[in-house]
């Protein structure tokens, strides 16, 4: 089984139309440490006796993310300042979620949010909802003051007002596009 798995870990990155190429014996398919590790008829029986996971019968609540929140939430820094941002983990192979984002110092890869769980404010946009979500999960840790920092495209008023609401401050820049009918002068250098 675990030359089983590797060779679906090497399948990302090495893209071939079909898994069944890597026995084949030309040269610009043929995979000399799969060959070894595991024959191809083998390979093909695993492949089609183990499901792991029915995709249709998730459920959303017990995903692995939340599984994964639930210990390390106790453990979660109790500091006033908190920061909320996207990341890039950098991802190279063949997968239908990894993204290409132009300007970031990772152009491909996968993006995450810090903090986010399943809540979801969608009249406000998904930047703002993340932000929304991880204070949330803030606000169950009991009274403290957080200072919440986020970047253009989580800021704008709705959210800063929302966060003020929630008796939480909130720093970030903001684009021009999202002041609405606020009368802020825009500083240009």
């Amino acid at each position: 089984m675990r030359h089983f798995v590797e060779i679906l870990l090497l399948s990302g990155y090495i893209d071939l139309p079909r898994k069944y190429m890597f026995w084949k014996t030309s040269a610009d398919t043929f995979n000399q440490l799969v060959a070894n590790a595991l024959t191809r008829d083998r390979f093909k029986f695993i492949m089609g006796n183990i499901h792991v996971c029915d995709n249709y019968a998730i459920d959303k609540s017990s995903s692995t993310f939340s599984e994964l929140n639930n210990p390390f939430l106790p453990n979660a820094p109790h500091y006033e300042n908190h920061c909320v941002d996207e990341t890039m983990v950098p991802y190279f192979g063949k997968h239908r979620c990894k993204l290409f984002i132009r300007g970031k110092p990772i152009h491909y890869g996968y993006k995450l949010w810090t903090g986010a769980t399943k809540t979801e404010y969608k009249q406000m946009g998904l930047g703002a909802s993340v932000v929304l979500q991880y204070v949330d999960i803030l606000r169950t840790m009991g009274q403290f003051y957080f200072h919440i920092s986020s970047d253009n495209f989580c800021t704008s008023i709705p959210l800063l007002s929302e966060l003020r609401k929630r008796n939480f401050r909130g720093t970030g820049t903001i684009r021009e596009s999202r002041l609405g009918n606020c009368s802020l002068k825009i500083l240009t250098t």
